[in-house]
């Protein structure tokens, strides 16, 4: 009754809008805006590419311990509270990099950011399944996880007027205002689902001791989640690490064909995530996740045995649409498949196998590109992982028929 009650008060897509917004800010301002200065920074501030690495690295770190962290806290003081400290510890570390004189103080930054990204993308997950309609869920879920995407656009809007006419700093200090101003209106506007959600995951079995969550995450199929998770980061991070590697060394193209095909990947999963969410609602999220599995094989055979530019165009629009549905589709399986107090524990624990699985696939893709001098042989391990990726979303349960039996094992 209270969770109808607050969503009368706070609306379905006003909330979606905001908890879109958060993934936006978290990952295509925090995390993903630094790459797109580097060399700008660079030149300015005299760190080199092996800084670049330590930097990017921590944040992965940074975005893997604090889902294990962001798991422990929704349960006590609530998603809501979680989301919005992540998004204001956020828009302070995007207005201090506005101001930084020496890089070392880039280090604990970029940890944050990515600490940010994901605890907010857990709390999103976590309050969700419960203030949005359930004939919904599928497709908004897939929205909330395209919000990287419209970031990463928006980032494309800004970036060259801001850069060209006031210089890398005045970029990170209007993203930081930005952030600063959704974090007053979303206090303000979502202020009903503090309360609410805070009462919601202690009534509904979450403040559980620690071995009931260990046993939970145990099960076959909780195992089979995280398995998918860290398979999906070892084979789909190297196909966007390496894509330009492949295109430009590989087959001598040109930086600006590229350019085009990461806006491709880009318009792909600003529409991907919404599409193959609604099949979500429709056909159920285990379905759904096979079919961006079967979309990702097409993505990786058409850029491996492209004979031209085009096949290679559709390729990065179907792996943008899919990539970016992935986290929605799983988000929306675990809320369905199981109990509140198996759910949070798994997003947090699946985060953690998707940061391990793309550190992992990052390493051995540059092993391979090292040891051979060509990208092609990752192309191909990225299609056999992709075949496994499809079995293991084939075996899978539908979430829609088994939540009732895990609701039922005793504990």
């Amino acid at each position: 009754m209270h969770a109808s009650a607050t969503t009368r008060r706070v609306g379905s897509i006003e909330i979606t809008a905001f908890f879109t917004a958060f993934i936006a800010v978290t990952y295509a301002f925090g995390i993903y805006f630094f790459p797109a200065l580097i060399p700008e920074m660079r030149r300015d501030l005299g760190f080199d590419q092996e800084f670049v690495g330590l930097t990017t690295g921590l944040s992965q770190g940074g975005l893997m311990i604090a889902s294990l962290l962001a798991s422990v806290l929704v349960p006590v003081i609530g998603p809501m509270r979680v989301m919005l400290i992540a998004v204001a510890v956020n828009a302070a570390g995007l207005l201090a990099m506005a101001v930084i004189a020496n890089p070392i103080f880039m280090v604990p930054v970029m940890a944050a950011f990515g600490g940010c990204a994901g605890a907010a993308w857990i709390a999103v997950v976590a309050i969700a399944p419960d203030v949005l309609p359930a004939r919904h869920q599928g497709k908004l879920l897939g929205l909330m996880s395209s919000g990287t995407a419209y970031g990463v656009f928006l980032n494309g809007l800004i970036l060259p007027p801001l850069v060209s006419g006031s210089g890398w700093r005045s970029a990170w200090a209007v993203v930081g205002a930005l952030s600063t101003v959704l974090l007053i209106a979303a206090a303000w506007r979502l202020a009903p689902l503090w309360g609410h959600s805070t009462r919601r995951t202690a009534a509904a079995g979450v403040l559980q001791p620690p071995s009931r969550h260990l046993r939970g995450l145990l099960q076959p199929t909780a195992i089979l989640v995280i398995a998918i998770l860290f398979v999906s980061g070892l084979v789909l991070s190297p196909f966007q690490t390496y894509l330009s590697s492949l295109l430009r060394e590989g087959f001598g193209w040109r930086m600006e064909t590229a350019s085009r095909c990461w806006s491709a990947i880009g318009i792909g999963g600003m529409f991907g995530g919404f599409l193959l969410g609604a099949a979500a609602d429709r056909i159920s999220a285990k379905w759904a996740m096979v079919v961006a599995y079967g979309l990702l094989i097409l993505a990786a055979l058409s850029v491996f045995l492209a004979a031209s530019i085009w096949p290679v165009y559709l390729g990065t629009l179907l792996f943008g649409a899919a990539f970016n549905a992935i986290f929605g589709l799983i988000a929306a399986y675990i809320a369905k498949r199981f109990p509140p107090g198996i759910a949070v524990p798994l997003q947090g624990a699946t985060m953690v196998a998707l940061g391990c699985g793309s550190m992992l696939g990052n390493y051995l893709g540059g092993l391979m590109a090292d040891r051979s001098g060509r990208y092609e042989g990752i192309y191909i391990a990225v299609l056999c992982g992709v075949i496994v990726l499809l079995a293991c979303g084939l075996v899978a349960p539908r979430e829609d028929r088994a939540r009732a039996a895990v609701e039922a094992t005793p504990g």
